[in-house]
């Protein structure tokens, strides 16, 4: 994740979610951009696959990493999907679990994070 400016701990919770929706935002397009470079690689839009049979297993090689990093995207993406979803229904900030406030620190570090410190410890 691209850093941040860290918000103040202090802020009010209308502006820790101003901020978060900022930062999901931006980073919900970079991954999408990423997604559409993997998803263009992997159809080789750009470079066809080699004739020569080494090469071609290399390349193959190479899609199988980058369809792991496409999947790893996606799910990041619907994280962040549902961070904004949360901060629409004012559930934002709010442990999934406990029901209790999850940490400004943590919600710097992890914009889409679903669950307090404690309880992400103990999952």
């Amino acid at each position: 994740m691209k850093h941040h400016p860290k918000t103040h701990l202090n802020a009010d919770p209308d502006e820790l979610q101003r901020v978060a929706r900022a930062h999901l935002l931006v980073r919900s397009q970079e991954l999408r951009e990423r997604l559409e470079r993997i998803r263009a690689d992997l159809r080789r839009e750009t470079t066809p696959l080699p004739a020569d049979a080494p090469d071609a297993a290399v390349e193959r090689g190479n899609d199988a990493t980058l369809a792991a990093i496409g999947e790893s995207a996606d799910v990041e993406l619907a994280r962040i999907d549902n961070a904004i979803r949360r901060i629409d229904a004012d559930l934002f900030g709010i442990c999934e679990s406990c029901s209790g406030e999850i940490e400004p620190e943590r919600i710097d570090a992890v914009p889409y994070a679903t669950l307090c410190s404690d309880c992400a410890r103990t999952r």
